[in-house]
């Protein structure tokens, strides 16, 4: 097995990586390009296979989605998200000063206690 073949699975598999995990955090190419300050073709053609980008390319690109280098072009994703809500939120508060996230996690954790409160009413409510 030649050099050629596994850099064609690393660029295969960091270009898909790049796409899925962009569509996850519901970001546009655009957004993406923002975020690594990379030119928005330069998002388009390595998303399509036209362009394998240089390290720093992927460390910024990585950076833009809350993610490690080692994690955007290994071969298996490490921890595939089920919700990509949740990838959202840590989209949201990444780059957010410690005390917003702070905040967020009090309002979080405040909207939780009062969904089970109602859920708790309601079981004893159908339970007379």
């Amino acid at each position: 097995m030649g050099g050629k073949s596994r850099t064609y699975g690393i660029a295969t598999t960091l270009r898909q990586r790049i796409r899925e995990r962009r569509a996850a955090l519901g970001l546009t190419q655009e957004q993406l390009c923002e975020r690594a300050q990379i030119s928005i073709d330069a998002v388009s053609r390595i998303e399509s296979g036209l362009r394998v980008p240089s390290l720093p390319t992927i460390e910024r690109l990585a950076r833009a989605l809350n993610m490690s280098v080692a994690a955007l072009i290994a071969d298996k994703d490490p921890l595939p998200s089920k919700r990509p809500e949740l990838e959202r939120i840590t989209h949201l508060l990444a780059d957010a000063p410690s005390e917003v996230v702070v905040g967020a996690e009090s309002i979080i954790r405040a909207f939780i206690g009062a969904v089970d409160d109602v859920a708790k009413a309601r079981q004893e409510i159908s339970s007379k």
